[in-house]
């Protein structure tokens, strides 16, 4: 397969879990990241559009994601960006919850773990970011249960992987 130059290039971002705290539209976070770090890119969400997030690991770096933003009125105007999104496997360290805390999360919805989740992390989750059912817990049983499975979507723009969350003592 042949190499295209499509001219374009790529600039290296960092970004932080404080970026997206509790609350926080994620993609308002990414630009916000990508003015602060490129003053000079002229992108922005009332002139542009997120084209693609994809995974983009390499045998080094297992996180790296590719970010292109394209404009909404010149579809030549491209910026893209790579970074690392973070893996939920990393960071959920069971048990999550305390005992106290359980019963009402077992009770609620996907939703309310989601939430409980980015507020023990600092950070926010949400359903456009995990594979979820929102409207009821569904448990995946396991050799205690109940277990969560926390799944992000392929096109999160901060986390990637999935996880088992203990909702048990």
């Amino acid at each position: 397969m042949p190499f295209y130059d499509t001219g374009v290039v790529m600039k290296t971002l960092s970004i932080l879990l404080a970026d997206i705290p509790p609350g926080k539209n994620p993609e308002d976070a990414l630009y916000a990241r990508i003015k602060q770090t490129y003053p000079e890119v002229k992108l922005d969400q009332t002139n542009s559009h997120i084209d693609l997030i994809q995974a983009w690991p390499s045998l080094y770096n297992a996180y790296r994601t590719i970010l292109r933003i394209k404009s909404n009125t010149d579809p030549s105007v491209v910026e893209e960006f790579y970074y690392n999104r973070f893996d939920v496997e990393i960071l959920i360290k069971n048990p999550m919850f305390s005992a106290a805390e359980l019963p009402a999360l077992i009770e609620g919805t996907e939703l309310d773990i989601l939430e409980a989740l980015g507020n023990k992390l600092g950070s926010g989750m949400t359903e456009q970011d995990f594979w979820i059912t929102p409207h009821q817990f569904v448990s995946i049983g396991g050799s205690k249960p109940p277990n969560f499975r926390l799944k992000s979507r392929f096109n999160s723009p901060y986390w990637c992987g999935e996880a088992i969350v203990w909702l048990h003592r």
